[in-house]
């Protein structure tokens, strides 16, 4: 898997907490700390 596919993953993880109504702070929140985790993981 390469950036740009996790990248992607995130974007529409976002785009679907949007709209299901999740704050747009708590969203953004969210797919940071996550992505944090991933990225140290390495790979």
């Amino acid at each position: 898997m390469n950036d740009t596919d996790i990248n992607y993953e995130f974007n529409v993880s976002y785009r679907e907490m949007i709209e299901a109504e999740v704050d747009q702070k708590t969203a953004r929140k969210v797919l940071v700390d996550a992505y944090k985790y991933f990225d140290s993981l390495g790979g």
